[in-house]
């Protein structure tokens, strides 16, 4: 409808409300054209020049510095040569032996000295007499070793303990009691010994011997009976090697031997000779 004939129409209505109806159709095509959200928009004019403080705040790019120029092949040293040293000979290594340990030999020898103390006991048990003193003792033995390692050793053997100091105490004072001051005592023996080595080297070894022998006394007046019977002794000793065919060493040995002596009625001297013993042994 024509705006003109809508204000016709409009002029039927009441007065006021004609005028205010009026007045908004009226103006409603202007309005209607500001208010079209997708109206076209008026051309846009020539683009402003920038300002001079727009210039200032826009970075202005820096140039980059060359790059260094890469060395040529000419500026580039060679590198020197490896020099070639001389390889040194290498003697392939001997290879070692197992060298066999030396074996003892076959024959055994050897020769004791040292000192000990004596005691002895005879009598009854109501007079009980009693001797004692100091011994010089020694022992040779000759003989041969056995076995694989040859650690044993199976010898014949000499014993001797001279007594020096000899004094006696009796156990009853009654008028019975031998006067020694001339008198010397003497045990003696023969036997077979036995030596066994822990091991091939000289060291710790143990020693036996069984035999026979007797208790000589000498008096100036006249020699008694001499107790007579069998004896034994045990030692323990430690050799060191001096050379090849020599050790050296120390032995420490108990004698005890029960002597019978046929005297007035018969009695019994029970001996009993621990010594401390210089060694010298053929390896």
């Amino acid at each position: 409808m024509a705006p003109a004939s809508r204000c016709g129409v409009l002029r039927r209505l009441p007065a006021t409300f004609a005028v205010g109806l009026l007045s908004s159709l009226c103006g409603a095509p202007a309005a209607w054209a500001q208010a079209q959200p997708f109206a076209p928009a008026p051309p846009a004019g020539p683009a402003a020049p920038a300002t001079d403080s727009a210039a200032a705040a826009t970075p202005v790019e820096q140039p980059l510095p060359p790059a260094p120029a890469l060395p040529t092949a000419a500026a580039v040293p060679p590198a020197p040569a490896p020099v070639e040293s001389p390889q040194a000979e290498v003697w392939p290594t001997p290879p070692k032996r197992a060298e066999a340990p030396v074996k003892r030999t076959r024959f055994y020898g050897t020769l004791q000295l040292g000192g000990g103390y004596f005691h002895a006991t005879s009598g009854s048990e109501q007079d009980t007499r009693r001797f004692s003193g100091g011994t010089i003792s020694g022992q040779l033995a000759i003989g041969g070793r056995v076995g694989h390692r040859r650690n044993v050793a199976l010898a014949g053997a000499f014993l001797r303990d001279q007594v020096v100091g000899l004094r006696s105490k009796d156990q009853r004072i009654d008028g019975d009691e031998p006067d020694l001051h001339d008198a010397t005592f003497g045990l003696w023996a023969v036997g077979f010994l036995v030596d066994f080595a822990l091991q091939r080297e000289p060291g710790l070894h143990f020693q036996g011997l069984v035999g026979v022998g007797a208790l000589s006394v000498s008096r100036a007046s006249g020699d008694p009976d001499d107790p007579t019977g069998l004896m034994a002794n045990l030692a323990a000793g430690y050799d060191f090697k001096v050379s090849n065919d020599l050790s050296l060493g120390a032995l420490l040995r108990a004698t005890y031997a029960p002597l019978d002596v046929n005297e007035v009625s018969g009695t019994t001297v029970y001996i009993l000779v621990p010594a401390l013993l210089i060694t010298a042994a053929t390896r």
